[in-house]
């Protein structure tokens, strides 16, 4: 398979750009790059300005990553959201 490059940015530069300020919902599942994507919202996230948050965690992904699913639970609980299982891998943060 060729090699792609694409551009990247953080989710809060992103939302900066298009003007939001909150959301009620975040759906994450970005197959292991769920730390670091969460990692680039530590704006919102702090602010507490999106409500609810649907994360599904790939745990050989991220420990690739030199992640774990402990660490994307710590990261939303240290920003004071608290966590749900909904199924295996599939998680629910609420403000």
């Amino acid at each position: 398979m060729a090699r792609q490059q694409a551009l990247v940015t953080s989710i809060d530069a992103m939302t900066a750009t298009y003007g939001i300020t909150s959301a009620r919902l975040m759906k994450v599942d970005i197959e292991g790059f769920e730390y670091q994507a969460l990692l680039s919202a530590k704006g919102l996230l702090g602010r507490r300005a999106i409500q609810h948050l649907l994360v599904e965690t790939h745990p050989r992904q991220l420990a690739a990553l030199g992640k774990s699913e402990v660490a994307v639970v710590d990261l939303l609980r240290g920003h004071g959201y608290q966590a749900r299982e909904i199924h295996e891998r599939f998680w629910r943060f609420t403000v």
